[in-house]
């Protein structure tokens, strides 16, 4: 049997993969409707009911949580937005609202992991309570993202919104299928999250994950944008593939690592209703406190026959280009550079309105871990880069448009703070380039998993701070989307409106069960989790005043969208 070596001594066995074939036509494919009223966080808000933290639980006991008080949710009065005052000064005072108005509307989703569980290179290894490894609530990222997609479109028809962004790691594994299934819940259409054997845990439609259903959709009149995430093209969003592991994904065997004595890295059971992990890690209780061992290669009691269902369509990709490749018929991944095979790109989304969208592509690639012309597989990480050359282009273009009088939204996966120290581009470079240009708007991003608004001052007086938005994961709690409204404020200054949403699932939804097991995740892990996702009130509805030149202000206001009065507050009407 033919061993291959990827990180840290992972040995992995090699089987031809094949597609499934079986007959699934006994399942009728559902619609999973939201409820008919969504609320936004400026009305209504999902706060985690207090619960008392139990040890002896860890992330596979799902029919304990709620019975233990995890995961539990209550409806609580909104919360109104807050004025930023960093770029005006304390002694700033907004205008009334009649004395305002509405100039673009736009929203974004970001980290939705969607997530083939049954692949052998799943890696759920002993970490029952890391975010980045097993996730109980992996199964239902489809189902979440489509509540999600519902939720936005509903209030699309509240008040129009101009745009969506979607901030990268849509897919966690960088498998092709997971891209599939993405693609089909943002564009509409039958999905099925299943690989390898068809499984149906509870027989019938619309009950388990598995079950098929169809997406209705991002609406057709609301175009969505696409960034790269390092899940999107990277194994773990970490490392890179080679042609043999690449193989290895669409293989049966379970990988094994050595930890003193060779273990299963594990994967999910998706023939149980909750994909139980197997061949992953056994429980025992000791000292008062719940551990995972690791499962020994040869314990069949545990492990009886290590293997997953093999297929073809987990085909990973292994470079930049091979993902823009799969994607260039996609909608919102059509515009990419030219000039090279990251995907940074400059777009108008009104071309009557002065505004652009600057999308980076801060996703390392290959050439950032090697050493003397050779991959070095412990110098991967997860961390942003921003090379020399996306750089100068991005100064450029700024440049080119600070001098036409356009403002700028700057859009990519990674905060600026998440720049490795090996990126081509330092942090300190790169806030220095958006400081330097006034026509800077904000800098939007994900990664994080966790609501956060920063603000990074001027040192001089040529300078302009600049505020970074960052949004928490779809996929884990609070599982929320961001909504903009760009609004001028009728005194020379605009307002960066944000206003949290959740997704409007039904109680006892798969959604919804996927929200519950989310915030059960980080419950058991301790409240510090739930706290830094969530983040402060300053880090969720803000009212953010931005200054701009006179020049560009006018350009912006110059333009009618005749749109009566702000839009944000009419989407709980």
């Amino acid at each position: 049997m033919k061993k291959i070596s990827i990180f840290l001594g992972l040995s992995l066995s090699l089987f031809s993969a094949c597609d499934s074939g079986e007959d699934d036509s006994n399942r009728e494919a559902v619609y999973y409707n939201i409820s008919e009223t969504p609320k936004t966080t400026l009305s209504e808000i999902l706060k985690a009911r207090e619960y008392t933290r139990n040890k002896l639980l860890i992330a596979s006991d799902i029919p304990l949580f709620e019975e233990n008080g995890y995961g539990v949710l209550d409806k609580q009065t909104g919360e109104s937005h807050i004025l930023m005052k960093n770029m005006v000064g304390e002694s700033y005072e907004k205008p009334a609202d009649s004395s305002r108005k509405s100039v673009l509307m736009f929203s974004q989703i970001t980290d939705i992991h969607f997530t083939d569980v049954e692949s052998p290179i799943r890696s759920v290894y002993g970490l029952a309570i890391s975010p980045s490894a097993y996730r109980p609530h992996s199964i239902y990222a489809a189902h979440i993202t489509d509540a999600m997609i519902q939720t936005l479109s509903y209030f699309h028809t509240k008040a129009k919104q101009d745009f969506l962004l979607v901030t990268g790691d849509t897919i966690d594994n960088g498998e092709q299928i997971e891209q599939d299934w993405f693609n089909s819940v943002l564009n509409g259409g039958e999905v099925r999250i299943d690989s390898g054997e068809i499984s149906d845990p509870v027989k019938g439609s619309g009950n388990d994950f598995t079950d098929p259903f169809i997406s209705k959709g991002v609406p057709y009149d609301l175009p969505w944008f696409g960034s790269i995430g390092n899940h999107d093209i990277m194994f773990s969003g970490i490392f890179y593939i080679d042609d043999e592991t690449s193989k290895a994904f669409q293989g049966e065997d379970i990988p094994t690592i050595s930890i003193g004595t060779p273990v299963y890295t594990g994967t999910q059971d998706g023939t149980t209703e909750y994909a139980e992990p197997y061949c992953a890690f056994k429980k025992i209780i000791k000292n008062d406190k719940a551990a995972a061992m690791f499962v020994e290669v040869g314990d069949t009691e545990f492990c009886p026959e290590p293997k997953t269902p093999a297929d073809s369509r987990r085909k990973p990709f292994q470079t930049h280009a091979e993902f823009l490749n799969y994607v260039a018929d996609t909608k919102g991944y059509q515009i990419v550079n030219e000039n090279s095979e990251k995907a940074y790109y400059s777009i108008r989304p009104l071309p009557q309105l002065p505004i652009e969208i600057i999308t980076l592509d801060t996703s390392a690639s290959r050439v950032n871990f090697l050493v003397d012309g050779n991959l070095n597989k412990g110098k991967q990480n997860e961390a942003g880069f921003i090379d020399r050359v996306q750089f100068d282009w991005l100064a450029n273009r700024l440049q080119e448009l600070e001098n036409n009088n356009v403002a700028v939204f700057i859009v990519q996966h990674h905060p600026s703070y998440d720049l490795d120290d090996n990126s081509e581009i330092s942090k300190a470079e790169y806030r220095e380039l958006l400081k330097k240009h006034h026509n800077v708007l904000a800098l939007i991003v994900g990664h994080g998993h966790k609501n956060r608004v920063d603000y990074y001052e001027p040192i001089t007086e040529e300078e302009h701070g600049f505020f970074e938005i960052q949004t928490s994961g779809l996929l884990d709690f609070p599982e929320q989307a961001r909504m903009f409204e760009l609004v001028s404020n009728g005194d020379g200054t605009l307002s960066l409106i944000s206003t949290m949403i959740d997704h409007a699932s039904t109680e006892n939804s798969l959604s919804d069960l996927g929200r519950k097991l989310s915030l059960s995740q980080l419950q058991v892990g301790g409240q510090s989790n739930i706290d830094s996702s969530i983040g402060v009130l300053e880090d969720r509805n803000v009212d953010l005043v931005i200054k701009v030149p006179q020049q560009i202000y006018s350009n912006i206001i110059s333009v009618d969208r005749n749109i009566t009065g702000l839009r944000t507050y009419k989407l709980d009407k």
